[in-house]
C-alpha cells in the first residue's frame, strides 16, 4: 500500500493498474527477491540448529528480523503475491511454503488454508514442519477455530493431524478434547500429538496415554506419552519408568526428568547393557555427580562419544566447545545428497576425549562434583534459574533444552511455555514467564524436587536387574 499526494492509501494492486505492463514485471522481480530471501533463510534454520551454538541467541533474534522483513513486504503484495501462494505452497521447497503460509496467515487469509489442507505435503516431514511454524508464528487467534474443524474432520489428512496438534500444543489453544480423540483413534503422528496433550495438561488424557505407552508404538510415541503423563501424574511415570529402562532406552530420559536420587542405578545399569546415547543423556539430566566416571569411559566410544560430552556438560557446565568440521558420509563418497547444507559445515561440538575432560574437571571443577550425593546442572547444585539461563543460550541442542524445560513442569508445576520452536523473541517471553512464576516459589538450589516439593529421596519401587 501506499499513499497518494492526496494522502489517501492506495493499494498496490490499483497502483499497477494505473501503470504499464513493464511496472507490473519489475514489481514482481522484487517481490521474487523477497520470495527467495524469505525462504532461503528458514531453510537456513536447520542448518544453523545442527551448527550448535556458531550464532548466539542475539544473532538468531538479528536472523528472524531479517526474514520478517521480507515476509512483511510480501504481505503488502496484493493479488501479485496471493495469486502465487498456492503454487509455492504446493510445488516449491520447505522454504517457499513456509514463507506461503506465514503470508497467508498474516492476510488473515483463512479460506486459502483451508482450500490448501488437502494439497499440502504433510506426509514429508521437513515440509509439514514449515506448515506448523508458520501457523505457530503467524496464524491469527481465531483461526483456532479452523484448526479445531481440521482435527475433529474425519477426511482430513491423517498426516496433518500431527503438525496441527504441534500448533495447538506451542499456541496453548484449549482444544485437549479434540487432540484426546486424536489419541483415542490413533491416526496421524501420535507423538506430536501426545506431547501437545502434555503442555496442554488434559487430565481426561490419562488413560489414553497410558495404553500407548504400554503399547506396540514406536518408541518415540512411547516417549512422548510417559512425558505427558508425568507433567500430570509424575507419580506413577516413575514407578513404570523404573520398570523399564533396563530394556528400554527411551525411558531413560523420561526418567531422568520425573525421579530421583534412587534413578541412578536404574539408569548406570541401563547405560553398561544397552549402550545407547539416549540413557547417557539421561544420566546427564538426572544430575549425579557419581555418573561422572562412567560417563568419562564412555567418551572413547564413538558410537557415545558426543553424547557421552553432552552428559557431562549438563553435569559440570565445561566451556570445552570447539569448532569443528561435521563430515558425514557424503563428504566421504558414500552419498549422493547433494541438498544435504550441513555436510562439511563448521560447527561447535564438545570434545571427546578423555584426558581433556578429566584434567578439566580435576584442574577446574567447581566442589559440587566432588560431593557424593549432590544433584548437580551446569556446574552448579541443581537451580531451575540457572536452567532458564541455559534456555536462552545456544550452548546446548534444541532436544537437551527442550528437555530440560519439559522438566520444569515436571518437578515445579509451571506451565509448559517454552519451545526452540518458538521464534527468538517468543522463547524470551516464556523464559521471563517462567522466571516470574518460580520467584514464587521456594526454591532449594540442589535439592530433589517432586510435584513441587523438595524431597531427599525418592524410590521407583523396583530394583535394577
Amino acid at each position: 500500500m501506499i499513499i497518494d499526494s492526496d494522502e489517501v492509501a492506495v493499494s498496490l494492486d490499483d497502483t499497477l493498474r494505473r501503470l504499464p505492463p513493464a511496472a507490473v514485471e519489475f514489481t514482481r522481480e522484487i517481490f521474487d527477491h523477497h520470495w527467495s530471501e524469505a525462504s532461503w533463510l528458514y531453510a537456513r534454520r536447520e542448518v544453523l540448529h545442527v551448527q550448535g551454538h556458531l550464532l548466539s541467541f542475539d544473532q538468531w533474534a538479528e536472523l528472524e528480523e531479517r526474514t520478517q522483513a521480507h515476509v512483511m513486504a510480501l504481505e503488502r503484495g496484493g493479488r501479485l503475491v496471493l495469486g502465487e501462494c498456492h503454487e509455492r505452497a504446493t510445488e516449491g521447497d520447505a522454504g517457499e511454503l513456509h514463507t506461503a503460509m506465514r503470508v497467508l496467515c498474516r492476510r488473515d487469509e483463512a479460506g486459502a488454508l483451508n482450500e490448501l489442507v488437502e494439497a499440502l505435503p504433510w506426509q514429508e516431514p521437513k515440509r509439514a514442519a514449515a506448515v506448523a511454524d508458520a501457523l505457530t508464528w503467524d496464524a491469527p487467534p481465531r483461526w483456532q477455530e479452523l484448526v479445531a474443524a481440521i482435527l475433529e474432520d474425519e477426511q482430513a489428512p491423517e498426516d496433518a493431524l500431527g503438525p496441527l496438534a504441534t500448533v495447538v500444543g506451542l499456541r496453548r489453544w484449549a482444544l485437549g478434547e479434540l487432540l484426546l480423540g486424536v489419541l483415542e483413534d490413533r491416526v496421524g503422528d501420535l507423538a506430536a500429538t501426545a506431547e501437545a496433550v502434555g503442555r496442554l495438561l488434559v487430565p481426561e488424557a490419562l488413560p489414553t496415554l497410558s495404553a500407548l505407552v504400554t503399547s506396540d508404538q514406536e518408541s518415540r510415541v512411547r516417549g512422548a506419552a510417559i512425558t505427558a503423563i508425568a507433567c500430570a501424574d509424575p507419580r506413577n511415570a516413575v514407578a513404570y519408568l523404573g520398570q523399564v529402562v533396563g530394556t528400554e532406552p527411551w525411558a531413560a530420559v523420561p526418567l531422568a526428568l520425573t525421579a530421583g536420587a534412587e534413578a541412578l542405578p536404574y539408569l548406570a545399569a541401563a547405560a553398561r547393557h544397552l549402550r545407547r546415547p539416549e540413557v547417557l543423556h539421561g544420566l546427564g539430566l538426572l544430575g549425579c555427580t557419581e555418573a561422572i566416571p562412567m560417563l568419562l569411559e564412555a567418551l572413547a566410544e564413538d558410537a557415545l562419544g558426543e553424547a557421552a560430552a553432552e552428559a557431562l556438560y549438563l553435569i559440570t557446565g565445561a566451556p570445552l566447545h570447539e569448532e569443528t568440521r561435521l563430515v558425514d558420509d557424503a563428504d566421504e563418497g558414500d552419498g549422493d545428497d547433494e541438498n544435504d547444507e550441513s555436510a562439511g559445515l563448521l560447527a561447535m561440538r564438545l570434545p571427546t576425549s578423555p584426558e581433556r575432560w578429566k584434567a578439566w574437571i580435576d584442574t577446574q571443577g567447581p566442589a559440587c562434583l566432588r560431593q557424593a550425593g549432590a544433584r548437580a546442572r551446569l556446574g552448579v547444585p541443581y537451580d531451575p534459574f540457572q536452567v532458564l539461563e541455559e534456555l536462552g543460550r545456544t550452548t546446548l541442542r534444541p532436544e537437551l533444552r527442550e528437555a530440560m524445560a519439559v522438566e520444569l513442569s515436571i518437578r515445579y508445576r509451571v506451565p509448559q511455555r517454552y519451545s526452540t520452536r518458538l521464534l527468538v523473541t517468543e522463547q524470551r517471553r516464556a523464559i521471563g514467564q517462567l522466571r516470574e512464576l518460580l520467584r514464587g516459589l521456594r526454591i532449594e538450589p540442589g535439592s530433589w524436587v517432586f510435584e513441587g516439593r523438595p524431597l531427599r529421596s525418592m524410590g521407583t519401587r523396583t530394583r535394577p536387574r
